[in-house]
């Protein structure tokens, strides 16, 4: 079991998945597959929670759901499964106006 200290606005999410999952991707590959969802989904002009159309809830639902298709996809012969554990930060950045979280702010890396 591995432990770290969570920082204040420098982490973002937690992603907790089977072997099933990172037998066919790499973390990075994982937490890119959230920022991507995350630009997707932000970007719809339909208020809710966040104010981007998809609560905090759905963008990591549709996350987890991105992961676990992609693992299948790529022939996982093990099981898989995936949570995503959204921390303040995360939800601060997905609460900011569009213009904001443009570009280069999708692929950051803080997981």
């Amino acid at each position: 079991m591995t432990s770290f200290h969570i920082n204040q606005g420098e982490h973002d999410f937690i992603i907790v998945a089977s072997d099933g999952v990172y037998d066919r991707m790499t973390t990075d590959e994982v937490t890119s597959l959230v920022w991507d969802v995350c630009g997707t989904y932000m970007m719809q002009d339909q208020p809710q929670n966040t104010g981007h159309g998809n609560s905090i809830h759905e963008i990591c639902g549709k996350s987890t759901d991105r992961i676990l298709r992609v693992a299948m996809t790529r022939g996982t012969s093990d099981n898989v499964s995936a949570i995503i554990i959204a921390l303040p930060n995360f939800e601060n950045f997905l609460s900011k106006p569009n213009d904001s979280n443009s570009g280069a702010a999708f692929s950051r890396n803080h997981a």
